[in-house]
């Protein structure tokens, strides 16, 4: 069963991805945030770059389709976002889930680094506010270098999902909550 706390961040990560904010996540919030990637990632409509991070966003929306539209309408509200995220927790599915395509997506020079510029530049698109961005930032760029570290990214979004100690920085993987 999720906690209070786990909660609140999975419902404010819903409402990052329903990003035309019907109360509905559905196909029509991914292709405006292909729009609003393309932009912050600079990839050209039509180019190898902008049609394989399109596919890889449907392909992501299929599979979270099949897994959480219960009622198969071709929108997944609130309540079965949270259903399936409860279910997915308890038997540690998550793990699958968390992937390493944001790391990979922002880390372009394959160094294992994130500029805290780059980062927020790219989730300033999914509606976050400047303030939440910079906590963000000071907050996963442990060693305070203006980078943060593709696997320590990663282990943020796993420490988002199960974390229940409001204190860990993970918790703050989709800004305030």
């Amino acid at each position: 069963m999720l906690g209070k706390l786990q909660t609140q961040k999975l419902t404010k990560m819903f409402k990052l991805h329903d990003s035309d904010a019907s109360g509905f996540f559905e196909k029509a919030d991914i292709e405006l945030r292909i729009q609003q990637d393309s932009s912050t990632l600079g990839l050209s409509s039509g180019s190898a770059k902008y049609e394989e991070y399109s596919a890889q966003l449907f392909s992501e929306w299929e599979r979270m389709q099949d897994k959480m539209d219960t009622d198969k309408d071709g929108l997944i509200s609130l309540e079965e976002w949270l259903q399936y995220h409860d279910q997915m927790l308890s038997n540690e599915g998550y793990k699958a889930f968390v992937g390493v395509s944001l790391a990979n997506t922002l880390d372009s020079d394959g160094d294992g680094k994130i500029s805290c510029e780059a980062y927020k530049s790219f989730r300033k698109g999914r509606g976050l506010k400047d303030s939440e961005l910079d906590e963000m930032c000071s907050r996963f760029d442990l060693d305070g270098d203006g980078y943060i570290e593709t696997k320590d990214l990663l282990r943020f979004r796993e420490e988002f999902y199960v974390s229940n100690d409001s204190a860990a920085p993970g918790n703050w993987f989709c800004g305030e909550y």
